[in-house]
């Protein structure tokens, strides 16, 4: 077993603010300190609840929609909810396999859970974890916001990750698994060289 912590940095797309009421679209995830050790599913919807703005964002980049739920003014988020329901994967084995993915990544040792925003992306796998899952939620009680993170670092508050790393604002890409991965590599650039093992030294 390894004691090292592994830092994992998550990113959820969901159609609305809240589990349970609205649905995660998404769940992409990337190593911290490993660009290509990633997880990414797509989620068949609980609901048909949506917040359009939300849901809108959501289901730009998402595989399931992929030709056929127009962004833009031709947008159906109604189209968009069949078709994860169609191409998603169920809740409960999602859930599964991502918890074995992060178990097996961080070989028995402490997992930890990072987000730019983990009030919102922490909920989101939390809730499901405990409602779809059989084998609960995989990382430690605690998590870590990146842009906490470096508001604390330049004594600004309001810094984001992208811009401290950077020097640029602007949006995510709105596909999980891009943009967690996009996040983790900054994330490497900020955080102590103990939370950013490249793979070989795993």
């Amino acid at each position: 077993m390894d004691n090292v912590p592994t830092y994992f940095m998550i990113d959820v797309e969901a159609s609305g603010t809240t589990p349970g009421k609205y649905s995660m679209m998404s769940l992409g995830a990337c190593v911290i300190g490993g660009p290509k050790r990633t997880f990414y599913c797509e989620l068949q919807p609980i609901s048909d609840l949506f917040l359009l703005d939300y849901i809108k964002i959501g289901a730009l980049h998402l595989d399931a929609n992929r030709g056929n739920a127009a962004s833009g003014p031709n947008f159906d988020p109604a189209l968009a909810l069949r078709n994860l329901r169609q191409h998603g994967v169920e809740p409960g084995v999602c859930m599964d396999t991502f918890h074995d993915w992060v178990n097996a990544e961080a070989r028995g040792g402490p997992a930890k859970f990072v987000s730019d925003s983990p009030d919102f992306d922490g909920m989101f796998v939390r809730w499901y974890a405990d409602n779809y899952g059989t084998r609960g939620y995989p990382f430690e009680s605690s998590s870590l916001s990146m842009n906490c993170y470096v508001r604390g670092m330049k004594g600004d508050l309001g810094m984001t990750l992208r811009r401290a790393v950077s020097g640029k604002r602007g949006k995510m890409a709105h596909h999980a698994e891009y943009d967690a991965v996009n996040q983790a590599g900054w994330s490497s650039q900020v955080l102590p060289a103990s939370a950013v093992r490249r793979p070989e030294e795993r």
